[in-house]
């Protein structure tokens, strides 16, 4: 674990100098204006080199700690943790049909994903993402079914209302019998 996430750290650093180096290619700010088009991925970048900077020496650290000889000195903590681990591991580890069942949720939110992009325009922005906020929960084992519901369906008005009303983003508004309900929602 602690090589993947040294791994992975780098890889994420080694990603967003290069998102930074092709950022740095669009305009960083307009002649009337200070913001500019090429500040939110710059932005976007150096955060996910934090990400990559500390997910990196997270892994670093958890290989000290499991060297540390006060560990091994305490064996009913060493024991009590192993217990943990191995029964972390069993679930984590559940194969399905050959599979791990984490990559089987990986997977099913990749497609969970997809179905958003497809859907967004054809049943509009509020019902698709709220869908997809619902299932994506449901496939992470989040289990009152009703919480989920209102949760998605209250995060789907807030992300409306921040992008619709106050930025002036228009959102997916759907065909049909679709449209005439998100414009009716979207006026609200």
């Amino acid at each position: 674990m602690p090589k993947t996430e040294r791994f992975l750290g780098a890889a994420l650093l080694a990603l967003s100098i290069f998102l930074i180096v092709i950022a740095q290619e669009m305009p960083q700010e307009f002649v009337y204006k200070q913001i500019g088009p090429g500040l939110w991925p710059t932005s976007l970048a150096v955060v996910l080199a934090f990400c990559g900077v500390a997910l990196f020496f997270d892994g670093i650290q958890v290989v000290k700690r499991d060297e540390s000889p006060a560990l091994l000195k305490n064996t009913e903590y060493n024991t009590e943790e192993k217990k943990e681990k191995n029964i972390k591991n069993a679930v984590n580890e559940t194969v399905i049909l050959g599979v791990n069942l984490a990559h089987i949720k990986v997977i099913l939110i990749f497609i969970l994903s997809c179905g958003l992009v497809f859907f967004a325009k054809r049943i509009g922005f509020m019902p698709s993402v709220s869908i997809f906020m619902f299932l994506t929960m449901i496939t992470l084992g989040y289990r009152p079914y009703l919480k989920a519901v209102l949760i998605a369906v209250l995060l789907t008005f807030g992300i409306v209302f921040a992008f619709s009303t106050l930025m002036g983003v228009p959102l997916p508004e759907g065909t049909g019998v679709f449209r005439d309900i998100n414009s009716m929602v979207f006026q609200l």
